[in-house]
């Protein structure tokens, strides 16, 4: 098991010392959490493979092919056991120790079949990438709680290189954990290009400009601040007091549904089938589940027909109007001085399926426009920017 390289792993990484100052100095391991249930599990199937072993020979009254049959199967297991054990193994004593200065990164360390030792200059990487991946994993061997068994999604920064295996992680975390600012500082630190690699597209930054709002960048000419004026795409409405994003209000109304026409008529004739079935065989239950869900699509649907989606754009801020069915709408207010970044990414939530625009502020972002087509979100990302560079 390799631990550098650009793939799902879980890693464990752990500095040295406070990540203020160089040298930059880490501890790099696979993440117990990982490693330790694969170690686990490997004994349990070797175990079971042996008592089953012992109970199968054990039987005298099949015959000769069946009972090669009944002992074949428990050597299987074994040797399943064997490999998802010595996988474990392999993660519990591969270590890596990382020490990178204003010029050099160096890496030393061991696996459980050789060390390794090497150099590389900091300037034949390419910077520090932020990218997301999704691990299927359980958080135990046995466990009963159903959500273990979800995919997990994990943000990673690493030092990115053109050779895949000399890609050094820097910080694994959680989805939900809050990644900007750590990014941001990696790249100011190492003074290397920040890269973000998140959903669809790749946007590359300047350390220095990490810190520039999206105005100062557009009248830099370093970022694209044009805005289409032909009607919006499908989906989008727009109302503006004034000429185009030299307005003094833009308000941009968003009518696509957040999920997909194709998802409500699955559900709707799911739905639709319990309710046939609790109505010819006069079962209660069954009706009463299909008329329940049919009648939540149905409100669903026309909860979203009836509030649609708002974004406003003044001369000093960016308001975000999202009504929520079944719960209070929230109402964020970004000034333009905070805003970094509006660009296109996709969900690993449960709160839209598909691509969105992502409105990158230090504190956080925020996601908008779920639903839309890849054409309303180019639209609408290019009126937020020019609207803001021309505020």
């Amino acid at each position: 098991m390799r631990i550098f390289g650009d793939g799902p792993k879980i890693l464990s990484t752990r500095p040295r010392g406070e990540v203020e100052s160089l040298p930059l100095e880490l501890d790099i391991s696979t993440s117990l959490l990982h490693a330790l249930p694969r170690v686990l599990g490997g004994a349990l199937l070797l175990a079971i493979a042996l008592v089953a072993y012992q109970g199968f020979t054990s039987q005298g009254e099949f015959g000769p092919v069946i009972k090669m049959a009944f002992q074949a199967a428990p050597v299987i297991l074994a040797l399943a056991g064997l490999f998802v054990l010595v996988q474990g193994a392999i993660g519990l004593v591969d270590k890596r120790t990382v020490r990178i200065d204003g010029d050099t990164v160096e890496v030393s360390g061991r696996s459980l079949l050789k060390s390794e030792n090497w150099s590389e200059p900091l300037s034949a990487f390419e910077g520090v990438r932020w990218r997301e991946f999704v691990v299927q994993r359980r958080l135990a061997v046995n466990s009963s709680n159903r959500t273990s068994r979800l995919p997990k999604v994990y943000q990673a920064l690493d030092l990115l290189h053109p050779d895949p295996a000399k890609c050094v992680p820097l910080y694994v975390t959680r989805l939900r954990d809050v990644t900007r600012p750590k990014w941001e500082k990696l790249a100011k630190l190492l003074g290397a290009p920040a890269i973000d690699a998140r959903g669809g597209e790749r946007r590359v930054r300047a350390a220095e400009d990490l810190d520039k709002p999206v105005r100062r960048l557009a009248q830099e000419g370093k970022i694209h601040a044009e805005w289409d004026r032909s009607a919006p795409p499908a989906g989008l409405e727009v109302a503006k007091e004034g000429d185009g994003p030299d307005a003094e209000r833009i308000v941009a109304t968003i009518h696509a549904k957040r999920y997909p026409t194709w998802l409500y008529g699955g559900v709707m004739a799911f739905a639709a089938l319990f309710l046939i079935l609790g109505v010819t065989d006069l079962a209660f239950m069954p009706a009463l589940f299909g008329g329940a869900l049919g009648a939540g699509v149905a409100w669903h649907w026309r909860s979203e027909d009836h509030n649609p989606r708002t974004i406003c754009i003044t001369r000093a801020a960016v308001e975000i109007h999202t009504p929520n069915p079944g719960n209070a709408p929230t109402h964020d207010v970004l000034d333009h001085s905070t805003i970094r970044d509006v660009h296109i990414g996709k969900s690993y939530d449960k709160s839209s399926i598909g691509p969105h625009l992502l409105i990158s502020t230090k504190s956080g972002e925020i996601k908008v426009g779920s639903g839309l087509s890849r054409e309303g979100l180019d639209w609408l990302r290019d009126l937020i920017l020019a609207a803001i560079a021309k505020a």
